[in-house]
């Protein structure tokens, strides 16, 4: 027994056997009974095409005279589906002509055998194009792996670029944070050294008056310090989502009200009018501490950037889309199109003073945008030149309480 015999023996194929004759079919079902195979038969065209809906064989053995539909014509039907067409099918027959041969091989078929036939020479060419369909079923198969497999590795390609563009988004953004660090605190702690080293030379002859203007420029670079460190500390703990969000149901009025307090002197200090416009039984669900920390950094924005005697006012609204919003407008220098394109990106460098000479980062601003999509919200700004800016916070406003 040849190895191509063993592999069938070990791996048993399934034929259908087509012939209206009961003796071929006996005669055929008893030579391949011996090679283990599971045999099917019909004994018309018709039956076969139903067959073939619920059963797809490994080979088909068709005789061509059959009453009704012709052995031609079953094969035509076979290959013109794509469910069928790759089944082999071997023409067992008593039509010897070569027109016959040549109309089998034309209809589809892969082999012709001409009755009366040598059972060995059945045989041996039933196992041939048996042993030729599992070693294509294997090829489609490993064709569809390697296609699974290029489809994987182009998958893991696009995935290890993206991440490799997120990992130089990254590091451009680390640059970017060391810069803004570097760069904001240097002034204000420039000047805290400068005035300290001031009061320490008019200690014991400065004038009351003079220490005093020294010890309200000492608190301002300090507060400025200390406002630019504890917004660079919540940006980098919200980078690291390790900022905890807990919202709750608060009163707006309330809240803004704490949050603008602490601006008090700055808005008296430029001679600035605030105004605001929210009802005392607005609510809104919201993280304190978040939300107070927004406008805190939106009020303190308008402040830089006001002129003395302009106007900073925050009012609230409800939409129609079940969101709540709110608006800090002031009537400041404004923003042109360019620097409006940089507003809230990391990688653009924003470098500008208020009207007093205040010093800006823009980390506020980055903060600001984090912290509102915390809370699935999105930030807005509308700005001209000399006309003011706009800031509007959109937040979802749940239905119940």
């Amino acid at each position: 027994m040849t190895e191509q015999d063993n592999s069938l023996h070990e791996n048993p194929s399934s034929i259908l056997i087509v012939d209206d004759n009961p003796r071929n079919l006996q005669l055929i079902s008893s030579l391949l009974k011996d090679q283990k195979h599971k045999l099917y038969i019909t004994n018309s065209g018709e039956n076969t095409l139903k067959f073939l809906e619920n059963t797809i064989p490994d080979l088909i053995l068709l005789d061509i005279m059959m009453p009704g539909m012709s052995g031609y014509e079953v094969c035509r039907i076979i290959k013109s589906q794509r469910k069928y067409r790759d089944i082999p099918v071997i023409f067992l027959t008593a039509k010897n002509e070569t027109e016959d041969i040549v109309e089998g091989f034309k209809a589809g078929a892969v082999d012709y055998i001409v009755k009366p036939f040598n059972l060995s020479e059945v045989l041996a060419r039933v196992n041939t194009h048996l042993q030729l369909r599992k070693t294509q079923q294997t090829l489609l198969s490993r064709n569809r792996e390697l296609e699974q497999a290029n489809q994987l590795l182009a998958e893991s390609k696009t995935i290890i670029e993206q991440d490799a563009q997120n990992l130089a988004r990254l590091n451009a953004e680390k640059n970017r944070f060391f810069s803004i660090i570097a760069h904001d605190l240097r002034s204000p702690l420039t000047g805290l050294t400068r005035i300290s080293e001031l009061i320490l030379q008019k200690t014991g002859n400065a004038d009351p008056e003079e220490v005093r203007k020294l010890a309200r420029l000492l608190y301002d670079s300090s507060a400025q310090v200390f406002k630019l460190l504890e917004n660079l500390l919540d940006w980098a703990k919200v980078q690291m989502n390790s900022l905890p969000f807990r919202p709750e149901w608060l009163p707006l009025r309330l809240l803004v009200s704490s949050a603008v307090y602490a601006l008090d002197y700055d808005l008296k200090r430029k001679n600035l009018e605030f105004s605001l416009n929210i009802s005392e039984e607005f609510m809104v669900f919201a993280d304190q501490s978040m939300l107070s920390t927004i406008i805190r950094n939106l009020v303190s924005n308008a402040v830089k950037f006001t002129p003395k005697g302009g106007k900073i006012s925050i009012s609230a609204k409800k939409t129609g889309n079940a969101n709540l919003q709110i608006v800090v407008t002031d009537t400041g220098i404004g923003m042109d199109d360019q620097l409006l394109q940089k507003l809230f990106k990391l990688d653009q460098k924003i470098s500008r003073s208020g009207t007093e000479g205040e010093t800006s980062s823009g980390i506020g601003l980055l903060l600001c945008k984090d912290l509102v999509e915390k809370h699935h919200g999105t930030i807005e700004v509308t700005s001209k030149t000399d006309k003011g800016s706009t800031f509007i916070i959109t937040l979802p406003y749940p239905e119940t309480r």
